[in-house]
């Protein structure tokens, strides 16, 4: 039986998925303050509505940063909170400085605090990703091997059971489970390779794909490819973590920029004296990144 909630949910996501009549846009009119009256914002959706419902969803959904612009307008003053903004968080997309700059328009014209001048601030989370990305990019190899090896399994059942049978065999006590990872997101390659980490004897037992044919990155994991990745791992778990809490969606994270940025130079500084190497190369250049990614989140 339907519950009451999945109806209220399909009858919103019913009404929402129609263009506004003009009935409702009167209505939403009569809602504002008497001092208030349709803007930019709604009058460009008001303007679209008059069209075909096809080129309606095409320009209400178009991903062009004036577009996202004026619809986030249209929303905060159907939400009576357009003269409320402070700030914007969003990543680095081109659009979304499109976007912000226009809402930053909407406010000079509302009101804000320092006039929207400091509107648009980036996402540390997307900064820290392509901080880390840059370090750690100098180990594709040995990522490309675990992460192959990885699919090799979890492409077959019948090698998912010889893996979990192997598990068993080797008396490795661990509830995780082989995960893929995201190339745009470093944390999800952090997590695959720290799990792997954990049946790096398992993965020796299989038969692997490896011949002359198989480019270098597509070969079996090495035991000096398993180290790396161990080493890879204790790097990455401060900036695992890091991500993880200023990436909370049940409390402000606004607040904790500031430290957790420091906690990362603080990590950075500790590598940089690392008696590895690599690791120390790793170190440099994701200090170089930050200064450039981090600095221009601050200037503006």
């Amino acid at each position: 039986m339907e519950s009451s909630q999945s109806k209220r949910f399909a009858s919103f996501s019913e009404q929402t998925s129609q263009p506004l009549s003009e009935k409702d846009m009167e209505e939403l009119q009569s809602t504002l303050p008497p001092d208030k009256k349709l803007k930019a914002g709604r009058e460009y959706i008001w303007n679209i509505k008059s069209k075909r419902k096809a080129e309606y969803w095409k320009y209400y959904l178009d991903h062009k940063g004036e577009a996202i612009g004026k619809a986030v307008e249209a929303c905060l003053e159907y939400w009576g909170i357009d003269d409320k903004l402070f700030t914007v968080t969003v990543d680095n997309a081109s659009s979304n400085d499109v976007a912000c700059a226009h809402l930053s328009r909407m406010v000079r014209r509302t009101g804000c605090i320092n006039d929207g001048k400091n509107l648009h601030v980036r996402c540390i989370a997307h900064i820290i990703n392509l901080i880390v990305w840059d370090g750690i990019k100098e180990h594709g190899v040995c990522i490309d091997r675990v992460r192959n090896a990885v699919k090799y399994v979890k492409n077959s059942p019948a090698r998912i059971l010889r893996f979990k049978d192997l598990v068993q065999k080797a008396n490795i006590d661990s509830k995780s489970s082989l995960s893929f990872d995201v190339p745009t997101r470093w944390n999800s390659t952090y997590i695959m390779l720290e799990t792997a980490l954990k049946f790096r004897r398992v993965f020796s037992g299989l038969s692997l794909p490896d011949g002359e044919d198989l480019n270098d990155n597509e070969r079996p994991p090495e035991p000096e490819d398993w180290e790396k990745v161990e080493r890879l791992v204790l790097f990455l778990e401060g900036f695992y973590l890091l991500t993880k809490r200023i990436s909370g969606s049940h409390y402000v994270t606004a607040n904790k920029g500031l430290g957790e940025i420091a906690s990362m130079y603080d990590m950075l500084n500790n590598w940089e004296q690392s008696e590895d190497l690599n690791f120390q190369a790793m170190a440099i250049a994701m200090k170089k990144k930050s200064l450039i990614s981090i600095g221009g989140m601050w200037i503006r």
